[in-house]
């Protein structure tokens, strides 16, 4: 026996990690019968289904901790609401947006145009008719600083919304100008956000004007450079959907 532990020993220390990896994790009886020996593929599964978005929007952070159902849930306080002056048209439904920024950070406004936001930024904006909520859409800047976009479709009910596929889907609700109300896919995501200095289309010097300076005093915007405060863009338009 003791001849066996040696040879799987040295087997182990001459293929090397990229083989096996040992963990000591798991049970009572698993440490019993010895380390679990995991498989790279095993591994980069694992990590692979650990950094996939959420299935269901309420354990994406909009909502407090414990929040088991939509129809009651509320916003965690860290996150900031927030409305840009110059909304895009969206087939008539109102929207809301919130904004969650980790512990510590800030958005960097050295250009004004083209704010740069840390690592662990999420932004929520949800999508209803005659307040039955219908979609949220969700914008994550990623540790590689990559930005991922995910939508979730709510229930009848409001009970839930849960994640749809890449391609996007089609609904029926009645309220829309056409009767119809189409979630985007990741490519219409892409193309839309991607074409912009910085993918988030509604939180911008110009679109955050009247917000300015509360962002400065609270720390959370740094480096927008002072004619911005003295002076907030506006654009020349007769209302802010023109």
């Amino acid at each position: 026996m003791q001849f066996v532990l040696h040879l799987v020993l040295l087997v182990i220390l001459v293929l090397g990690p990229a083989v096996a990896r040992v963990t000591t994790s798991g049970s009572a009886s698993d440490a019993a019968s010895g380390p679990v020996v995991q498989s790279d593929s095993t591994a980069a599964n694992e990590a692979t289904a650990a950094d996939a978005p959420a299935r269901s929007l309420l354990d994406t952070g909009l909502y407090r901790t414990g929040t088991a159902s939509g129809a009651e849930a509320q916003v965690d306080p860290h996150n900031l609401a927030f409305a840009p002056q110059y909304p895009l048209w969206s087939d008539g439904a109102a929207k809301r947006r919130w904004l969650y920024l980790p512990p510590g950070t800030f958005i960097d406004a050295t250009r004004p145009d083209a704010w740069e936001f840390p690592p662990g930024t999420r932004l929520w904006k949800e999508f209803s008719f005659h307040g039955h909520r219908v979609e949220t859409r969700l914008i994550e800047r990623r540790a590689d600083r990559s930005w991922r976009f995910v939508s979730y479709v709510w229930n009848a009910d409001g009970s839930d919304a849960v994640r749809v596929p890449a391609e996007g889907v089609m609904l029926d609700i009645a309220e829309a100008p056409t009767g119809r109300y189409a979630v985007p896919s990741g490519k219409d995501c892409l193309n839309c956000h991607e074409g912009a200095p910085v993918p988030v289309l509604g939180a911008s010097a110009v679109q955050l004007s009247a917000d300015l300076n509360s962002l400065v005093d609270h720390g959370l915007l740094r480096h927008l450079p002072e004619e911005f405060l003295a002076q907030p863009p506006k654009i020349a338009a007769g209302s802010s959907t023109e």
